[in-house]
């Protein structure tokens, strides 16, 4: 089993963010990565971002989590979308309902079939449909991976709360945005601005999504506090 196990929130983002003097993540691929807390801190360009680009969609809204286990990188070329990230959590806590010995699968990414499988207090996981898996399998303590990941979870929320701040800091209801719907064409600048803020909002993680945190969180309280479990 796995004894050491690090999953931190990773944003991609284009390599010209060097020069604006924030500090980069460069993977083995060369491909460049903002961590969870220096996003969180440059929100402001992260929605500056999102906005110059000239057609949004889903795939504009990519965020996820670089797990390592004992050094190693497991998920490499893991990460796709925010809505698919929440999946973690969604399998997750479907293994931590199941009892003793459960199995959840899920998708995290494009490309996803996550299996995750509960033996007690470990949790052996695979990203693949067959062999050779996309990701390996790997058994972890389950109660340590539970914290970590939940974590990083907490990371996102944060950051998609600042997000959120920081449109509120442009004078648009995060409410109001999410009633709405699409509008007839409009090429005024205003309007334009309007549309692409009610897109980032309707595609970022919301109340629903998070409530799978507080829902980890609460299972961890009642199954993990136990002499198996150093993380609680």
């Amino acid at each position: 089993m796995a004894q050491h196990i690090d999953i931190q929130l990773w944003i991609p983002v284009d390599r010209t963010w060097k020069a604006r003097g924030v500090p980069l993540v460069i993977d083995r691929r060369g491909n460049a990565w903002l961590e969870g807390h220096v996003a969180i801190q440059h929100s402001r360009l992260l929605l500056d971002d999102y906005l110059g680009q000239q057609r949004l969609t889903c795939c504009s809204f990519q965020g996820g989590f670089a797990i390592d286990v004992d050094g190693v990188r497991w998920n490499e070329g893991g990460i796709d979308e925010f809505w698919m990230t929440m999946h973690w959590f969604e399998g997750l806590n479907r293994v931590l309902r199941g009892g003793a010995i459960a199995t959840a699968v899920t998708s995290v990414w494009e490309e996803s079939w996550l299996v995750l499988h509960r033996h007690g207090d470990t949790l052996t996981f695979h990203d693949g449909y067959a062999p050779p898996f996309v990701h390996p399998p790997v058994s972890v303590n389950l109660w340590a991976f539970a914290a970590c990941l939940l974590r990083a979870g907490r990371v996102l929320e944060q950051l998609i709360a600042r997000i959120k701040y920081e449109i509120e800091e442009r004078g648009f209801d995060i409410a109001e945005l999410l009633a709405g719907s699409q509008q007839a064409p409009d090429d005024t600048p205003l309007a334009l601005l309007r549309e692409k803020m009610r897109i980032i909002v309707k595609e970022l993680p919301g109340r629903a999504d998070f409530a799978l945190l507080d829902e980890t969180q609460r299972l961890l309280e009642q199954q993990g506090a136990s002499d198996s479990n150093p993380t609680l």
